[in-house]
């Protein structure tokens, strides 16, 4: 523990050396909500759910540091190449201890369930749970919706492609606690209360 402590904090003041201007807290504290709603609808034990949300952070992060790509009817990474910094960030994070199961979460949630993402192009359900998880909610973030009904029938337009249907299933089981999460939210959770 003591361990995965320390490399959490030398992580965080990695990431703090590429963005000094933490204006997106809210964003990350309605991201990580959103994933902690997923992972319980999703039935998943406390320490998953813990590691999942940990992921988060980072994840939110890393987003930042990538160039914006348009949402399409083909998939978002179409045509791109995986950021290099961020793939060295990810491979030293792997070497810490404690962090090779956040770091394979981080490296791989990009992956399309069907096989098309970055950076490996893992399938189904070799893409780790945690991964599968983030995609979802990052899809969400893009899809700017704000209505629950459509925000469900806009992501069941990638359900199989980009997104796991386990994962869509616990969306349509959750969504309303997603969005009072969210937006009714802002401001007063916590990344440790989420």
């Amino acid at each position: 523990l003591q361990a995965r402590s320390i490399s959490s904090l030398l992580v965080v003041s990695e990431l703090a050396e590429f963005k000094a201007n933490t204006s997106e807290t809210g964003y990350i504290r309605t991201t990580s909500s959103q994933v902690r709603t997923i992972a319980d609808c999703m039935g998943l034990p406390e320490e998953q759910v813990e590691l999942i949300t940990g992921c988060t952070f980072i994840a939110t992060m890393l987003e930042d540091f990538r160039p914006k790509t348009m949402l399409t009817e083909t998939l978002p990474e179409d045509g791109q190449e995986q950021d290099r910094l961020e793939a060295l960030f990810i491979k030293q994070m792997e070497q810490l201890p404690g962090l090779k199961e956040t770091a394979r979460i981080l490296k791989h949630r990009n992956e399309n369930f069907d096989g098309s993402g970055l950076p490996s192009g893992l399938s189904g359900n070799a893409i780790p749970l945690g991964s599968r998880v983030l995609r979802a909610v990052f899809l969400i973030k893009e899809l700017n919706e704000k209505n629950v009904d459509k925000l469900i029938s806009n992501l069941n337009h990638f359900n199989g492609t980009v997104l796991d249907p386990i994962i869509i299933r616990a969306l349509k089981q959750c969504g309303n606690r997603i969005f009072e999460s969210s937006w009714s939210s802002k401001g007063q959770a916590t990344l440790n209360d989420n």
